[in-house]
């Protein structure tokens, strides 16, 4: 297993509860994958010591890019324009030029991000996918609510951890959204959780 930033601990900066939730759409994420196979990991989280653990069955090689922790960037004053807002993405996410992901872990990253940040996202992940990346995140039925923020890891195939996120509530972008401001992947499946709270599968449409 090769590390590009060390992931944080098991135990959340923030305290709180600790909740396991069952999965449907993540084995379809990493299913197609054996044991020792190789497997580029893009973790848009804080990272996590239970997904280190799970991902050391593969040849994996994993970024972990928390883009939450530029939150006050992400979200200036003034709205940049495109160009702004592409350049300010490709300097967080500060990826190598050639790395080509095979899973990118969103999980509600993407709804703390304004369109036209998603956008930019967008933009600058789309060269770093192949036809074969898959993508896996949440969404929510209720996009007039303000969400409660948490951090993930990965406990097995069927099962999420969830805990709680010092970062700050969201209110979550629609699927319609999704589809048309992040459009290197795009929503190809989702189910119910609970309580609202949406799993979604993303891939390649071409």
């Amino acid at each position: 297993m090769r590390l590009n930033k060390r992931p944080a601990n098991s135990e959340n900066a923030a305290g709180g509860t600790t909740e396991v939730l069952n999965s449907r759409l993540l084995p379809e994420v990493f299913n197609r994958f054996e044991p020792g196979d190789p497997v580029r990991v893009l973790d848009l989280g804080p990272g996590s010591a239970d997904t280190v653990a799970f991902l050391s069955q593969f040849q994996v090689r994993v970024s972990f890019v928390d883009l939450l922790e530029h939150a006050d960037q992400l979200k200036p004053a003034e709205t940049p324009t495109a160009g702004q807002a592409l350049n300010l993405i490709a300097n967080l996410l500060h990826l190598p030029q050639d790395a080509k992901f095979d899973v990118i872990l969103l999980w509600d990253v993407v709804h703390h991000l304004s369109p036209n940040m998603l956008e930019a996202l967008s933009g600058i992940l789309e060269s770093h996918t192949t036809r074969s990346t898959t993508g896996y995140g949440f969404g929510s039925l209720q996009n007039d609510r303000v969400h409660e923020a948490f951090e993930y890891g990965i406990r097995d195939p069927n099962q999420i951890i969830q805990r709680n996120s010092s970062y700050s509530p969201f209110t979550a972008h629609s699927q319609q959204q999704m589809n048309q401001k992040f459009v290197c992947l795009h929503i190809a499946k989702a189910t119910l959780l609970q309580e609202g709270k949406l799993e979604l599968f993303f891939e390649r449409q071409y």
